[in-house]
């Protein structure tokens, strides 16, 4: 039994790694379709249809069996949604500079505690 756990150990990681690459890219699309979702009107309308684009490659690769075509269009998904959060996050940036001029709330002091 222990020799026949030993044959099939190969056998299992690939499996296992398959699996896991499958929900990977599975929970991405999921993220990224929750994403444009909420912030869809915040992003440009160039970035927005790349990103449906690749998470419709993204889909379509989960109904193949070809883990190397999965790992690839989940980079390339990877890679568009961090360039969302780029221009999300400069966007606030740029509201943010027209904030308070503390740059805290009002009413809000700034503290340090020691503990006894």
């Amino acid at each position: 039994m222990v020799r026949e756990a030993q044959q099939h150990a190969q056998e299992d990681r690939q499996q296992r790694e398959e699996i896991e690459t499958r929900n990977r890219a599975d929970s991405l699309a999921y993220q990224a379709e929750r994403t444009l979702k909420n912030l869809g009107e915040k992003i440009t309308a160039s970035l927005r249809s790349e990103i449906e684009e690749k998470i419709k490659a993204v889909r379509d690769a989960l109904s193949g069996t070809d883990i190397t075509r999965i790992r690839q269009a989940t980079e390339e998904l990877e890679q568009n949604m961090q360039r969302v959060g780029q221009e999300v996050y400069s966007q606030s940036g740029a509201t943010a500079s027209t904030g308070t001029a503390s740059g805290g709330e009002p009413g809000t002091v700034e503290g340090e505690f020691h503990e006894v």
